[in-house]
């Protein structure tokens, strides 16, 4: 089994949103890492993505869907930081 679409609805608006799902291209994000690293955050940015992670954690959301969710949202950091920071967390 395999999830090829998400539908989902704002609570507020009623306004229906379809996320459709890639294979997440980790050869790529790999290379977006070069750009700027978790490190170089500000203090706030890395509580911002620290928050995520823990959030990520607890739903068992994966990497791949973050991923997806940040091509269609603004505001949200990159995954590739979501990554990194779990990283060194771990």
């Amino acid at each position: 089994m395999s999830i090829e679409s998400i539908l989902v609805k704002e609570s507020d608006t009623g306004v229906k949103h379809t996320l459709t799902m890639k294979p997440c291209d980790l050869a790529a994000q790999k290379e977006q890492e070069t750009t700027l690293k978790y490190n170089s955050l500000s203090e706030e940015e890395k509580k911002q993505v620290e928050e995520i992670i823990f959030l990520l954690d607890k739903f068992c959301v994966g990497d791949c869907f973050f991923h997806e969710l940040t091509m269609v949202t603004d505001g949200l950091p990159k995954s590739y930081l979501i990554q990194q920071c779990g990283t060194n967390l771990n």
